[in-house]
């Protein structure tokens, strides 16, 4: 299933994505109010918040890629029993020291793609997470990734 999800990442481009500055760092706040980092690229799949109306809402991207939402979600239920209702996936992404305060719960981070580095630190634990599901709470223990050779897809399952 790993190469088939594979195939489908090679084909598409993962958007870039300003608002997530507790990754990619802090640049600006904007007139909306909403602090904007530089360009990484990430997209979550399933449901998301709309910032207008602050309900859950299935993503513009899920709806568009059903097939890849499809694949990842068995994928998911197959690697861990936490009940996630979004997929994040990070393309070639080196984040920096954060939390996810978004998130609600443990999530389960896992590392596919042709790449060597890359460990995902959290707390004082560094582990390589390349076909290697880890389950953690973002929300609450400081995380980042580090360096790596090659293309790397994180794929975080969360709350």
């Amino acid at each position: 299933m790993e190469n088939k999800i594979l195939e489908i990442l090679h084909t598409i481009t993962i958007p870039l994505n300003y608002k997530r500055p507790n990754m990619s760092g802090y640049r600006y706040t904007g007139a909306d109010k909403r602090r904007y980092g530089y360009g990484i690229r990430s997209v979550t799949l399933g449901f998301v918040r709309d910032y207008k109306t602050g309900n859950k809402i299935i993503s513009k991207f899920t709806n568009e890629n059903n097939l890849l939402f499809n694949l990842l979600t068995e994928y998911g239920k197959s690697i861990t029993n936490i009940p996630f209702k979004s997929i994040c996936i990070n393309h070639n992404t080196v984040a920096e020291p954060h939390l996810d305060i978004n998130n609600s719960g443990i999530s389960c981070i896992v590392g596919l793609g042709n790449y060597t580095g890359g460990e995902l630190v959290y707390g004082e634990t560094k582990v390589n997470i390349h076909k290697n599901p880890i389950e953690f709470d973002g929300s609450k223990i400081i995380h980042y990734s580090l360096p790596f050779i090659g293309t790397r897809y994180s794929i975080i399952y969360f709350q």
